[in-house]
């Protein structure tokens, strides 16, 4: 039944719709006098809901809900924490079906290629599964077998997503700061190249070029006469995950090396121009008894351009200079800024808050302070005025999946003065002025500079800014006042429209005209009242 298509779209449409439902009610109920406890206990019984679901319909759910865990910038943190151990490990297929993949990809009995397969999958996810085997060569492979039904699960799956998508871009705050239009074709894009294992081979080829003269680094060899849209075989690597603290302690070094290394890998890929690897988990990397980092697994990958990658250069060179004019202006032309945003409010948030982040280590790292600064920076998020472009997407949920990965192999990490050393080297090799051909070191003198001209300008904004804040907090008080009660009667217009929406969908879907009729006037009702209380609101 969870296979089924009607089944899927209505179930996953009508849990997203009751979401917006419930948080508007409940927005409209305390709109005076907001209850924290309860709006918490709102959110955390969403979370589980979304939880089950997902573990009961597996597919796209349990990816998208492990992206939406890494969205502070999105969700509150009890939506957050909840959805954190998500984990995409779903029930093996049968040996049986995935023998019937096996010779339909091959056209031959798979005896015939294989002498020997394991029946029990050595790992199973929501895509596919693998299997230890044997070629007729005596080569021993990894063999990655597609699901099934996976492809119609991901469909019916992605046309539910899209319509959840438009109410969440249409009507909540999920559409003032994020274009849900491009997100979705994001998605959509990175999902179905992930159904294809001859894009996931292209992919890995491109990962084995780039490092093939590269030491502590390797990358598996794909057989490529036998992979096949649904068939992907590799060769076989012997290792364990990444975070598997036995293994870490017979290391020839130090756990801070291989968090070091690790790091330094991942850096290079998410600065510079091309893909990278958008699924770090632990189950991704493997390790070697030598210490060799092994990356498996380029089914989830994404693209950084030439400009971007030039960006995100110039906003880590200015993180490390300090240089928090820079790191703003970068935001900015990376498309992270929304329109009204106050640059010198940002320059000054990120000022304090790096500041207490780097003079928490005084005494060494403490965990709880970094869980606190981290808490206290995606409130920051929720109120600042930045947004998450589409194409950036993958990248976050790749940084906040890694630094996971880090704090598993040490708990009490120092990520800043880890990364702060190997930063500088990468921007003293890569960041030279196109046309002058400045090194990295001439540009530190440079920010002095600019920071001891723009001093006084800097004090005189300190000074300014509780007289600022005070006029601000008056502002938006006002406004708030004025267009609340606008604000509620389309939410009312919203919900009547959205009932018509999901009858008219199921009964197009059920082929129910009689149905049909009904649910048509409820929504062309629901739009007309949506519609005029629209125009009220922002006239």
């Amino acid at each position: 039944m969870k296979n089924f298509s009607i089944y899927r779209i209505f179930t996953i449409v009508f849990m997203s719709s009751k979401f917006f439902f419930q948080i508007m009610n409940f927005q409209r109920k305390h709109r005076n006098k907001w209850d924290h406890e309860k709006w918490n206990n709102l959110l955390l019984a969403q979370a589980r809901e979304y939880k089950r679901k997902a573990l009961r319909l597996e597919g796209l759910l349990i990816k998208l809900g492990q992206f939406l865990a890494t969205r502070a910038d999105l969700l509150p943190e009890v939506f957050l924490q909840e959805l954190a151990d998500l984990v995409d490990h779903v029930p093996p297929v049968p040996w049986n079906e995935t023998k019937k993949v096996l010779e339909q990809e091959w056209g031959q009995p798979y005896k015939n290629i294989l002498t020997s397969c394991t029946e029990e999958p050595i790992a199973s996810a929501s895509i596919g599964q693998v299997h230890k085997a044997t070629l007729q060569s005596g080569e021993v492979v990894a063999l990655k077998v597609q699901r099934p039904t996976i492809s119609k699960v991901i469909k019916a799956d992605l046309r539910a997503l899209s319509i959840v998508m438009f109410l969440a871009g249409r009507f909540t705050i999920i559409g003032k700061t994020m274009n849900t239009k491009q997100l979705f074709s994001e998605v959509e894009r990175v999902i179905s190249a992930e159904l294809d294992f001859k894009q996931e081979l292209q992919n890995g080829l491109l990962f084995q070029e780039k490092y093939a003269d590269s030491e502590g680094v390797h990358i598996p060899s794909f057989n490529e006469s036998l992979t096949t849209k649904k068939v992907l075989v590799m060769e076989w690597i012997e290792g364990t995950s990444v975070i598997d603290k036995t293994q870490i302690k017979l290391l020839p070094f130090s756990k801070d090396q291989l968090a070091q290394n690790l790091l330094a890998l991942f850096l290079e890929q998410l600065l510079r121009e091309g893909i990278f690897h958008a699924d770090p988990h632990p189950g991704n990397i493997l390790l070697k008894q030598d210490g060799t980092i092994v990356l498996i697994d380029f089914g989830m990958v994404a693209s950084i351009k030439k400009q971007d990658s030039k960006e995100l250069q110039l906003l880590v060179e200015g993180l490390v200079l300090n240089d928090y004019e820079q790191v703003v202006h970068s935001l900015d032309k990376l498309h992270f800024l929304l329109p009204h945003a106050d640059k010198h409010q940002l320059e000054r948030m990120f000022n304090d808050f790096l500041e207490v982040a780097l003079t928490a280590n005084v005494n060494g790292w403490d965990e709880d302070v970094m869980n606190h600064l981290l808490a206290d920076f995606r409130l920051l998020l929720r109120d600042l005025p930045v947004q998450m472009p589409s194409e950036f997407a993958f990248l976050g949920r790749a940084v906040s999946t890694l630094t996971g990965v880090l704090y598993s192999i040490d708990p009490k990490l120092d990520l800043f003065k880890l990364g702060k050393p190997i930063v500088l080297d990468w921007l003293e090799e890569n960041n030279r002025d196109e046309e002058t051909g400045t090194p990295f070191g001439n540009k530190w003198f440079k920010s002095l500079s600019r920071t001891l001209i723009s001093l006084p300008k800097r004090l005189d904004a300190l000074l300014d800014e509780p007289k600022l804040l005070r006029q601000q907090q008056q502002k938006h008080h006002n406004e708030k006042r004025h267009t609340d009660y606008k604000r509620w009667s389309r939410h009312y217009s919203f919900v009547f429209f959205l009932l018509g929406v999901i009858s008219t969908l199921s009964a197009l879907l059920l082929e129910h005209h009689p149905f049909f009729i009904g649910s048509s006037i409820v929504l062309l009702v629901g739009l007309i009242s949506f519609f005029i209380s629209s125009r009220k609101l922002h006239s």
